[in-house]
């Protein structure tokens, strides 16, 4: 990432149709700059008077940062030629680190000028340049604003791209966004990630079709480092349903405090330029249990105050609500989810899990909430519906099988012990 950031990064944005046709012409805007220091432990944010900025979330420095943001600069000519195909939307933008690393994701937030989208049928695609002219990603914009949230930013720029689908229903197309959900089970850790293909941008160019499940697609995964490489990275394939996962251990780079992982994936090509890469981030920490000889010292417990990111949300618990429900919430906070399929004793379509968890406090628009939907009732797995079950053990009736024994108690009938031997 610190590769990427560190050398100047142009942002425009653009529409690229197969011919152009009713837009009025681009007057780029005067140049302006604004610098910055993002600082350890804080959200930066660095903005310029008409909505472009960078967002550096506090996880992403362990040093301060001197970042540099300009509109028109001189050096956007030196990029690749748009060509006749291309119909510029907005100004490009030059983010420049002067001073230190980012190490981790980021928020690139990109304006553009709605009044010059030509009545063309399109995708709306952040763009990026390569050795053999450009590659294009399809996003989403709310208003009149992308915002990128990305550890891989070369120099990009926002375009709408004309495409002609025969048959959409036919297609692998994959999310941007790849929602990944811990969990943890003693010393280790089991990340769950799925390719979806529910992208709001895609559907409704594709006039709603539902495309095919992202199956047997290689997922490339890599646990506390920055760098995407082939060396010291796992490879995994999805499922039928574009799920997979991943244990994670002390031998595949789990260290005691907190953790990352970091995904990426590719699907099939919309048109030939067609780059789509989807990328996923997620954090935990992890302390291993730690003896602690006894003392007659009374111990005081230190509660330390956890600092809330800037326009974070707390998560309800959306256990026991129906899926549309749960997707309605999410839908109106403006965060991202997806679903996964499962078996529980709740109705069927009701929620019976998610990640992150509720009481958190998340960002919307850089967090995707993974619900864990019921598509197979359990109504009574091996006992779990006798009386002496907890409401907590009833809430993992799906993921845990349950053994029951019993021994007749004179004047008392039948005792049973109840213990949870496995994962279903």
């Amino acid at each position: 990432m610190h590769k990427k950031l560190s050398v100047l990064l142009f942002v425009g944005v653009a529409i690229f149709l197969s011919a152009c046709s009713g837009a009025k012409d681009f007057e780029a805007a005067e140049y302006i700059s604004n610098s910055g220091t993002a600082r350890v432990g804080e959200e930066t944010r660095i903005e310029l008077e008409d909505g472009a900025a960078i967002v550096v979330p506090s996880n992403a420095i362990n040093e301060p940062v001197s970042i540099t943001v300009e509109r028109s600069p001189e050096k956007a000519n030196s990029l690749p030629p748009l060509g006749d195909d291309v119909v510029q939307l907005g100004d490009f933008y030059n983010f420049e680190i002067t001073e230190g690393e980012i190490l981790g994701p980021v928020d690139l937030v990109l304006p553009f000028d709605e009044a010059l989208i030509p009545d063309k049928q399109g995708i709306l695609v952040f763009g990026y340049p390569t050795e053999d002219g450009w590659e294009y990603i399809p996003v989403e914009a709310q208003d009149d604003k992308v915002t990128l949230y990305t550890a891989q930013v070369g120099d990009p720029l926002i375009a709408w791209h004309f495409v002609d689908i025969n048959n959409p229903e036919n297609l692998t197309v994959c999310d941007q966004k790849i929602p990944l959900s811990v969990t943890q089970n003693g010393d280790t850790f089991l990340v769950t990630g799925k390719l979806d293909a529910r992208s709001r941008n895609l559907l409704e160019f594709l006039g709603g079709a539902n495309p095919k499940p992202a199956a047997n697609v290689r997922v490339h995964i890599k646990i506390n480092q920055r760098d995407i490489q082939e060396q010291g990275q796992y490879i995994v394939e999805t499922d039928e349903n574009g799920v997979f996962s991943l244990e994670i251990n002390s031998l595949r780079g789990l260290r005691e405090g907190w953790n990352w992982v970091f995904v990426n994936a590719d699907c099939e090509s919309l048109f030939e330029e067609f780059a789509y890469h989807s990328e996923g981030y997620a954090e935990f920490k992890y302390e291993p249990e730690k003896k602690v000889e006894e003392t007659q010292e009374e111990i005081v417990e230190t509660v330390v105050e956890e600092t809330i990111p800037e326009g974070a949300v707390l998560l309800p618990d959306f256990t026991g609500k129906t899926l549309e429900e749960a997707t309605d919430w999410l839908e109106e906070n403006g965060f991202g989810y997806t679903w996964i399929d499962g078996t529980s004793t709740y109705d069927i379509g009701t929620v019976y899990g998610q990640a992150p968890e509720s009481g958190e406090y998340k960002v919307p628009h850089r967090t995707i909430v993974v619900l864990h939907k019921t598509s197979n009732k359990l109504s009574h797995p091996y006992g779990c519906d006798i009386s002496e079950l907890t409401d907590e053990e009833k809430s993992v009736c799906g993921k845990h099988i349950f053994e029951v024994s019993c021994s007749t108690i004179m004047d008392s009938g039948c005792s049973c012990g109840i213990s949870a031997y496995g994962e279903r």
